[in-house]
């Protein structure tokens, strides 16, 4: 009988306790989101975009970062994870995050226009795989 209540615990954690990768891309996509945040801030010191893209990449980096995390779970406490994230950022880390988070949305960004354009080359031919 204990040995029963012990298994079923165990697993009752197993499966209410995220795992290790999930809980780690969750922290990545949270770092995105205080990194991204602070983009415009960063680019008025740096001008390495025009105001307008630094703003368009924040909306868009927001947006799909947002979608990731409420994606993977809608009852996060976002806020305090920002906060948290937030406090911890210093030059070094901000300018990390920044390179890996800004890769990777350059690389959805080019799916998303393969696919653009896969989809106005079938509109064209609606026979076309």
């Amino acid at each position: 009988m204990r040995a029963t209540v012990v298994v079923a615990m165990a697993l009752g954690i197993a499966v209410c306790t995220p795992s290790f990768a999930e809980t780690s891309a969750m922290d990545a996509d949270v770092m995105c989101l205080a990194a991204i945040g602070l983009l415009p801030e960063v680019n008025q010191k740096s001008h390495v975009m025009s105001d307008e893209q630094a703003q368009q990449t924040t909306l868009m980096g927001t947006m799909y970062y947002m979608g990731k995390v409420t994606g993977r779970d809608p009852k996060f406490d976002l806020e305090s994870a920002l906060v948290a994230r937030l406090a911890q950022l210093d030059n070094t880390t901000l300018g990390t995050a920044l390179m890996r988070c800004g890769g990777e949305l350059q690389e959805q960004g080019g799916r998303w226009q393969a696919m653009g354009k896969h989809m106005m080359e079938r509109a064209k031919d609606p026979l076309k795989p």
